[in-house]
């Protein structure tokens, strides 16, 4: 649901992420990326709980996503969704 991403967008610490918003079969699919260099495992194990509290984990995979899909927002989802939703 678009609404649980635009309050995932207010919750800090995860600017950092690589982020990118697709919509595909009228879901809203958030792919998220953790750079190596960024994140320990235990920070990563962190945010994912935290994610998981807003959505679910999906069985598809991004190539299908990205290829039949539709790209909402490309990158920084969080920080993009605050400029336009308070």
């Amino acid at each position: 649901d678009f609404e649980d991403v635009i309050m995932l967008s207010n919750r800090g610490g995860l600017d950092d992420l690589i982020t990118v918003l697709y919509n595909y079969d009228n879901k809203y699919y958030l792919f998220t990326e953790f750079p190596e260099d960024l994140f320990e495992e235990d920070e990563i194990d962190d945010i994912l709980s935290i994610l998981l509290e807003y959505g679910y984990e999906t069985q598809l995979t991004i190539h299908r996503i990205q290829e039949y899909g539709k790209k909402i927002i490309s990158e920084n989802v969080f920080a993009e969704i605050r400029k336009h939703f308070k």
